[in-house]
């Protein structure tokens, strides 16, 4: 019988170790994928866990500012997070997943960021997060068309004009210049991209936008199937390019994941679509690393929308793991105080699509983000498990349980939804005894509802 190998303690990759590492990506993720190195050179740390000169399991980490108006967000990633088929079932994808989640909150993440997955992703504590209107285009009806709008394709020798559009945004990640030109440099990979124009209002850039083919399998460039990547600047001139671009080609479809905040936006979508559905963030979960420092970067955010009443002694605490379960975050103001699980914490905060109203709090009036870009996953519906790079996790327990003393219980087992939000019991921290639901003037509940969800954002031109 074979011995047991031994596992390093994660480390960091080593330079003569890149060819190792693009092969054991390819493995996991298939021979036409791209490392995190290659999509973002000169970016990002990657960990791995190795048994002796072999790479075991890997993972690359970005952390990156997030300017939402006057405050300053530190948003932490990972990506290609695998193991190498001969030493799954042995737990080092979650156990590389803790180092990292670890790793970023000491550098300053106060959020983190992971493609979606089944599983592992799961378990750890992620959670699906963000609220877009959705709409598919076949035809843009009645919306007006004018000819003060012309359309022309996006070079590298625009990096400048988009880097002062997309800068313009009220909330935007740091994105150099070199960014830009970088992506407008690379080969279309696949042929994934495609339109990708400058909109000019006469004869000055007012807005781009930036195309891609939608996530269904079965969608066909040759049939005009089309997916908005990425937009910024006037929403007057990204409407007038789609209109632009459909008159071009009778059978252009397009589909639209649209931020919640961004009003005029869809404000001007459903004038042609007369219809709105609500979904989270395509494919990426998220997780809260450090509730204080997050809310204590959000002060200049939330003076702009609670009473400065609510603002003193309001107080926010993290405790338990980082990942996985029985963390806790809690809000206290005063006597009152409300505790969640952190996953159900991240949802709130984040925001989530089974909300019934279109809120009209916080974030009005910002635009899309556009932050962590296309990412190559493996196909999670084939049935040979043992191929996915998670895979040595699958046979854990799923779900996730606030535990018997926790300060707010669910009924339903799992990880807490935005229906158990809505069903959830508050509890005296006092006296431990159940309560009524407070009323909706309760400073809590006006502070939760003054500043969260947090502004949408979707993946865009930087990649995860």
């Amino acid at each position: 019988m074979a011995a047991e190998p031994d596992f390093s303690e994660p480390r960091m990759l080593h330079a003569n170790e890149s060819g190792i590492s693009a092969q054991l990506h390819r493995r996991c993720y298939g021979s036409g994928a791209r490392t995190p190195q290659a999509r973002r050179p000169g970016e990002g740390e990657t960990w791995v866990i190795a048994s002796g000169k072999r790479l075991a399991a890997q993972a690359t980490i970005y952390l990156g500012p997030l300017r939402v108006y006057d405050a300053l967000l530190q948003v932490g990633s990972l990506s290609g997070l695998c193991t190498h088929p001969d030493f799954r079932g042995r737990g080092l994808a979650g156990r590389l997943l803790d180092f990292c989640a670890q790793r970023l909150r000491d550098q300053g993440a106060q959020l983190m960021l992971i493609p979606a997955a089944q599983g592992l992703v799961n378990r750890k504590g992620f959670t699906d997060f963000g609220r877009f209107a959705a709409f598919n285009l076949n035809g843009l009806g009645g919306y007006p068309y004018t000819s003060e709008y012309n359309l022309r394709r996006i070079t590298k020798k625009d990096a400048i004009i988009l880097s002062c559009l997309y800068h313009s945004e009220p909330v935007h990640f740091h994105r150099p210049v070199g960014q830009f030109a970088q992506h407008f440099r690379q080969e279309r990979q696949g042929q994934r991209r495609m339109e990708e124009v400058i909109v000019e209002h006469l004869g000055r850039p007012v807005a781009y936008l930036m195309l891609d083919l939608p996530d269904d399998p079965d969608a066909d460039p040759a049939n005009g199937d089309r997916r908005l990547f990425e937009y910024a600047g006037s929403r007057r001139a990204v409407m007038e390019a789609i209109n632009l671009l459909q008159a071009e080609n009778r059978d252009f479809s397009l589909d639209c994941l649209i931020p919640w905040q961004d009003y005029d936006m869809i404000a001007a979508l459903y004038e042609s679509q007369q219809t709105i559905n609500w979904e989270t963030q395509p494919g990426y979960a998220a997780r809260m690393l450090n509730f204080p420092a997050l809310m204590a970067a959000l002060e200049p955010y939330m003076r702009g929308r609670l009473d400065s009443t609510l603002l003193d002694g309001l107080r926010f605490e993290q405790t338990g793991p980082l990942l996985g379960k029985g963390g806790r975050c809690t809000i206290l103001h005063g006597e009152e105080c409300l505790t969640l699980e952190t996953t159900v914490m991240t949802a709130r905060v984040l925001g989530s699509a089974g909300e019934d109203e279109w809120s009209e709090g916080a974030g009005m009036g910002i635009e899309e983000l556009s932050f962590f870009g296309e990412m190559e996953m493996p196909d999670w519906n084939t049935e040979d498990t043992a191929d996915w790079p998670f895979a040595e996790m699958d046979d854990e327990p799923a779900g996730m349980d606030a535990g018997p003393d926790s300060e707010v219980r669910w009924e339903a087992e799992g990880i807490p939804s935005t229906e158990a939000w809505e069903e959830r019991e508050f509890v005296e921290k006092d006296e431990g005894e159940e309560a009524a639901n407070p009323p909706p003037t309760s400073a809590v509940d006006m502070i939760i509802q003054g500043i969260f969800p947090l502004p949408s954002f979707l993946p865009g031109l930087d990649g995860v």
